[in-house]
């Protein structure tokens, strides 16, 4: 397999994993609309490694005030199952004033995504 194989396998996993997390924030939404950052950035169309990076950034500048809540994640090699971490929870329009006041600042590829978002 060449170099360019390779690539286009990369880039069809990454592809596939950031739309199966869109489809599932979506899911999420509708059962429960009070999530943390990076589920409503998610179900709003932004691609999964963007929404990782910038969902603390988020919601920090804006200075939202949020609801705490449980989630829980894998952990490997530990011995346990399941962690349980705090996080913060926000409502849809909680978001959408983070969204109007944040701006990346040298990231252009965020940058042209979060004005597609606060549109």
């Amino acid at each position: 397999m060449n170099a360019a194989a390779r690539t286009a396998r990369q880039i069809l996993r990454t592809r596939a994993a950031s739309n199966r997390a869109q489809a599932k924030a979506r899911r999420i939404l509708t059962v429960a609309p009070i999530q943390g950052t990076r589920v409503h950035l998610l179900a709003r169309g932004l691609d999964l490694d963007l929404a990782e990076r910038f969902a603390g950034a988020v919601t920090r500048k804006a200075g939202t005030p949020a609801a705490m809540g449980k989630t829980t994640k894998k952990v490997s090699g530990r011995g346990r199952a399941v962690r349980t971490y705090d996080v913060k929870l926000f409502a849809a329009a909680q978001i959408d004033v983070a969204l109007v006041t944040y701006r990346p600042a040298k990231d252009k590829r965020a940058q042209v995504a979060f004005l597609a978002l606060a549109a």
